[in-house]
């Protein structure tokens, strides 16, 4: 039916009039129609047909015919639609394209909208500092399975390279390449290389956070040549005599607990943080075993105790007991003043050196033992074992390096052999040789063993034909 009427349109879209299936069109005049659903819920709709003037440049032909929608039933009536579609006509006959131009706008709109987001995000950005970031990004290394040590000293880098040039409550964004040359001209060389490589993992991450920035990181502008490279390894070993000078200035130290931890260190090749870390609930007095739930690999593993680190856990078991301190969860080596883990190893460092030479206050210049750290000590086992014939995969599996080629790739996949026995008499091979080191023993059997690339003669005559061969396999 045509529609002349408003009397026709509310006909039309009646329960009466409606269509059964599919879509009523009902013409108004001038392209106007109005389009009835079979659903009563939905109103009639008014469209205006039309057809823009001109050619279609895409075709060549005139374009097609296009609707527009002008109003529905429920908010228009017959009379403003026809008002409308007058409105429409006169916009075609002027060469104008009303579809064409609602949809340009809608567009200007919807990119409007993306600009001011963009806008917002990028405030919402630069409003985040360096500093509050650092915490969230602790968070995503826990989620990508960094250990809690990982955490820490990632972290850690990367606020000490943003202090160093007053950075910390900068955005990432703010941050330059000239800012990195800076913070690599201002940090110790010892540890340019891997803050260099915390700083550039960071801020990776959080200008990628944000959407709106597309600009690599400023750390992206030095190439493989201009970034710090990593110290040389360490190959300080210590001989007989300088291990003798560490055993007995350890003895000196006014604090019973470090004189326990630092010669647990001489006679256990185990790294500093997991000494300081050993719980009573990990020693085993009885059967000799140190059980570590944990490591630096994330892995559990096993110290056997030789004769020295037995003595020593005693010692410091008897005094556990008389201080009350020996309940499962206690630390077997506490800081004397805050009870919690040891982290002062500086301080531990500097007091150990002065007992090694007392007429020196400040520095150890003509020490017994010049130039060397506590995680030589576990150097120097290792070399010594070495030298004694042990196989490198005992040694790599007693000192728990799991990334090593004997414990990693498909080694590491299908040999998962403990090799106990092995690990034990390496163990108690090098407590003899450090019983005849203390005894200041510097016969044929010890000499000035241990320096360098000589060989330990002594620790040769202990290890097991068994223990060599297996170990290198």
């Amino acid at each position: 039916m045509n529609i002349r009427t408003q009397a026709d349109a509310d006909r039309a879209v009646s329960a009466k009039l409606r269509p059964t299936t599919g879509r009523a069109q009902h013409p108004g005049g001038g392209g106007l129609e109005l389009h009835v659903l079979p659903n009563p819920q939905k109103p009639g709709r008014w469209w205006f047909r039309y057809r823009p003037r001109g050619i279609d440049p895409a075709t060549g032909e005139r374009y097609a015919q296009r609707k527009k929608l002008v109003g529905t039933t429920r908010d228009t009536t017959l009379k403003a639609a026809w008002a409308a579609v007058d409105d429409l006509r006169r916009l075609v006959r002027e060469g104008g394209d009303p579809v064409r131009d609602e949809r340009k706008r809608i567009a200007q709109e919807r990119l409007a909208e993306i600009e001011a987001e963009r806008q917002r995000k990028m405030h919402e950005a630069a409003q985040v500092t360096c500093r509050v970031l650092l915490t969230e990004y602790g968070a995503v290394l826990a989620a990508r399975g960094r250990s809690a040590k990982h955490r820490q000293e990632e972290g850690n880098q990367v606020r000490l390279a943003l202090a160093s040039v007053n950075l910390s409550e900068a955005a990432p964004s703010d941050i330059t390449a000239a800012h990195v040359e800076r913070i690599i001209a201002k940090c110790p060389v010892g540890s340019r290389a891997s803050r260099f490589g915390a700083l550039d993992r960071f801020l990776r991450w959080a200008l990628r956070r944000d959407p709106s920035h597309r600009m690599p990181p400023p750390t992206a502008a030095f190439d493989r040549h201009e970034r710090p490279r990593p110290v040389p390894p360490r190959q300080r070993v210590l001989d007989a005599l300088e291990l003798k000078a560490v055993w007995d200035a350890a003895g000196t130290l006014d604090q019973l607990v470090l004189r326990g931890l630092v010669r647990f260190l001489v006679s256990t090749p185990c790294r500093e943080g997991e000494a300081a870390t050993a719980r009573w609930r990990d020693i085993n007095l009885t059967g000799r075993v140190w059980t570590q739930p944990t490591s630096k690999n994330t892995k559990p593993h096993r110290f056997p105790l030789n004769d020295h680190a037995a003595v020593i856990l005693a010692d410091r078991h008897a005094a556990a007991v008389a201080a009350g301190c020996v309940a499962p969860n206690d630390l077997v080596f506490p800081a004397p003043r805050s009870g919690r883990a040891l982290t002062a190893w500086s301080h531990l460092k500097i007091s150990l050196d002065r007992q090694l030479d007392p007429a020196n206050t400040t520095a150890v210049v003509d020490s017994p033992v010049a130039a060397w750290r506590f995680h030589d000590l576990r150097r120097t086992c290792a070399t010594a074992l070495g030298e004694a014939g042990f196989g490198e995969g005992l040694i790599d599996l007693m000192l728990n390096h799991s990334a090593s080629k004997t414990r990693s790739g498909v080694v590491g996949v299908y040999n998962l052999s403990q090799r106990w026995p092995d690990r034990v008499k390496a163990l108690n091979a090098w407590d003899k040789y450090l019983s005849q080191a203390i005894a200041g023993d510097t016969g044929p059997d010890t000499g000035q063993a241990m320096g360098g690339s000589q060989v330990v003669s002594f620790l040769s005559h202990t290890a097991t034909a068994a223990g060599a061969a297996g170990g290198a396999a």
